[in-house]
């Protein structure tokens, strides 16, 4: 797993910006709505918690299931700074012995998606938590979020319209070109020692009023680039 944690750390430190305070958060503290997605399946739980790193002992976290798919159930979270903690345990005293993972939240952020990642064997914690900005200005209805977790340049081609992803850098493609049923042709490149070989072909749905999250990752057995989506999933009635 050494690849995903290489590069997420690279992403990560690109993603800082200026927080907004909630008009309904106590003073000293802030507001923000969290969602959070499994890398893998064997990572999905419905029992987990996410922890503020400065609340009082003996504070409770609150419960913040991790899905596999990007749906609409989310936790109002109340931080006093902008780290949090995750664990298994809503009991405050499993943020100083069952930490999953831990991350400062961006500024400026009120709304977001954490997708967890497995970190690399020997780190100090199981997971590395990549934030994705989930405010409708940030992140459009009807766009595909493209993160480029591996090393290498990716070009992505919807119906032969090329969009270039730098590595550890985010594209959005909003409202992509279709064919007809509303399918985008895709063909995914990777550049190779200043060669592009194509590693995917497919067809990409076009998201309508919904969002999707595309990353791209390097598999750390066959060091190949690969391609994983996460759709917006809309409620059952």
């Amino acid at each position: 797993m050494r690849g995903y944690a290489i590069v997420i750390l690279m992403y990560c430190a690109t993603m800082l910006g200026v927080v907004a305070q909630s008009a309904t958060a106590k003073p000293g503290t802030v507001q923000i709505r969290l969602r959070l997605l499994a890398f893998q399946p064997s990572m999905a739980s419905e029992e987990m918690y996410v922890h503020d790193a400065q609340a009082p002992s003996g504070a409770t976290g609150t419960r913040l299931p991790m899905r596999t798919y990007l749906n609409h159930e989310s936790a109002t979270v109340t931080l006093s700074s902008r780290k949090l903690i995750l664990t298994r345990s809503a009991d405050g005293g499993s943020v100083k012995e069952g930490t999953l993972a831990e991350t400062t939240l961006p500024v400026g952020c009120t709304s977001a998606v954490m997708v967890a990642l497995p970190a690399a064997a020997g780190a100090k914690h199981s997971c590395l938590l990549l934030t994705v900005d989930d405010s409708v200005k940030a992140f459009p209805p009807g766009t595909f979020h493209v993160i480029n977790l591996s090393r290498s340049a990716v070009r992505i081609e919807l119906e032969k319209k090329p969009w270039l992803i730098p590595a550890a850098k985010t594209v959005q493609i909003i409202d992509p070109p279709v064919r007809h049923g509303m399918q985008c042709g895709m063909k995914a490149y990777v550049n190779e020692g200043g060669q592009w070989r194509r590693f995917a072909t497919g067809l990409w749905p076009h998201p309508g009023k919904e969002r999707v999250i595309q990353l791209l990752y390097e598999n750390p057995q066959s060091k190949h680039v690969q391609i994983i989506a996460f759709d917006d999933i809309a409620p059952r009635g």
